[in-house]
C-alpha cells in the first residue's frame, strides 16, 4: 500500500490508486457512494461596451465578449469502476453542461447596435 507522502499519480489524476481496491466477493467495501469527484467548473468572463455618439438621436454601442477568459479546461468526472486500471483518471474535456455556463474553449463575440 502507497504511503500518502508519495501518491501514486496517473494520467490527470490525484487520487491514490491503491486506496480504492475491489473488495471480497460478497462485501461491499467502505468508500463512500460518489467519493470520486469531479474538478469545479471554473470560468471567467468578459463583456466591455462602448457607445459612440454619432448625432444628437443616433449612437452606435460596440460591445466585446470573451467567455472563459483564461482558457481553463474543464474534465468529466473521473473513471469510478475500481475493477478496472486508471481509476480516478480525467479522461476527457466537457463540451457544453446543460446549464446556462459553458466548458467549451475560449469565444470572443463582437456585436454592434444601431439606436435611433
Amino acid at each position: 500500500m502507497a504511503s500518502l507522502s508519495t501518491p501514486e499519480i496517473f494520467t490527470y489524476s490525484v487520487y491514490l490508486q491503491s486506496a480504492f481496491a475491489v473488495p471480497p466477493q460478497g462485501r461491499f467495501g467502505n468508500a463512500l457512494p460518489y467519493s470520486l469527484t469531479g474538478q469545479p467548473l471554473s470560468l471567467q468572463h468578459l463583456s466591455v461596451v462602448k457607445k459612440f455618439k454619432i448625432s444628437e438621436k443616433v449612437s452606435y454601442t460596440l460591445t466585446a465578449a470573451i467567455s472563459n477568459l483564461f482558457n481553463h479546461p474543464t474534465f468529466t468526472a473521473p473513471l469510478s469502476n475500481i475493477s478496472v486500471p486508471g481509476t480516478g483518471a480525467f479522461t476527457s474535456v466537457v463540451g457544453v453542461f446543460s446549464s446556462p455556463e459553458k466548458g467549451e474553449p475560449r469565444q470572443v463575440t463582437f456585436k454592434g447596435r444601431i439606436e435611433f
